[in-house]
């Protein structure tokens, strides 16, 4: 418990804070069209040194368990020196004459209610996001639905990792490709898509159709961050990032007790299926909303 504190605590700092860094200093650079190239190509990074921790760990572990935490604390204190390395670009410090909350108050009207294109993004990297981190607590029991041996499972998380990793690196050119309206309607279907196959489909081969997921983790990444960023001010980013992310895990936490409860009382298919119905109702009303207001 104690551990878990500790990481949440150092995890909380980041949240909402590297990608307005990372955009503010491309505005500042007068780069800021490349910021889809440049965050699907750090989202790469990450996901493949992933998939290399994925099945390197498991080496690791067979030797010794203790040894994967000794491994990972040498990896974060690398983190630790880059991040000295970090300068900040110039930008524009919001403050208000009634204090910091009642800033925080306004920004979070302006992500949620006043920008309505900003909060329908939201609300879809909410829905994406949620239901995704679902989905990939289901996937170990699924696995175990299609018999797939144990020692495969490093393997295929390294093969999703691999695989939205080359999805966010390929995302600049594809949104380019598709055009906002398409980019952010194929989210939640690719989704749906995902979680209906996977509760039709139980076969050993059967893990093949959660790619359909990866590409949908990979890509919506960068083009939703950068459609938000393109709509916000560097005094209001870094929040409405984190307003972005908390509400992704409000999603989560709604989602996951009563799809919790129907693995338990019927089996994993029933997870799926009841969390495809939700990407598929909830998918539907945002594009709607999406259409409306003109977002798209």
């Amino acid at each position: 418990m104690v551990a878990e504190i500790l990481w949440a605590l150092g995890a909380s700092p980041i949240s909402g804070a590297d990608t307005p860094l990372l955009y503010d200093k491309l505005l500042a650079l007068g780069r800021e069209r490349d910021y889809q190239k440049v965050e699907g190509h750090a989202s790469f990074l990450g996901m493949t040194g992933a998939a290399g921790a994925a099945v390197g760990g498991g080496f690791v572990a067979v030797a010794s368990l203790r040894l994967t935490f000794h491994v990972t604390a040498i990896a974060l204190a690398v983190a630790v020196l880059a991040g000295f390395l970090l300068r900040e670009a110039p930008r524009q410090k919001g403050r208000h004459p009634r204090g910091e909350l009642h800033y925080l108050y306004k920004i979070g009207r302006f992500a949620l209610y006043k920008n309505v294109e900003v909060r329908w993004l939201i609300l879809l990297a909410a829905l994406i996001n949620g239901l995704g981190t679902v989905s990939f607590w289901l996937y170990q029991p699924y696995f175990e639905l299609c018999r797939i041996p144990l020692h495969y499972f490093g393997l295929i998380f390294a093969l999703f990792n691999v695989f939205a990793a080359f999805s966010g690196k390929i995302a600049f050119a594809v949104e380019r490709v598709l055009g906002k309206r398409l980019s952010l309607t194929s989210l939640p279907v690719l989704l749906a898509a995902s979680l209906f196959a996977m509760a039709a489909i139980v076969t050993p081969l059967g893990f093949l159709v959660v790619l359909f997921a990866q590409f949908v983790r990979g890509f919506s990444h960068p083009v939703i961050q950068d459609y938000i960023n393109r709509r916000t001010w560097s005094d209001k980013r870094a929040t409405v990032i984190s307003i972005k992310n908390l509400t992704s895990r409000i999603m989560f936490v709604a989602a996951a007790p009563a799809i919790g409860a129907a693995v338990d009382r019927a089996d994993v298919r029933l997870g799926l299926l009841l969390a495809g119905v939700g990407a598929t109702l909830g998918g539907a009303a945002l594009i709607v909303a999406l259409r409306r207001d003109r977002v798209i």
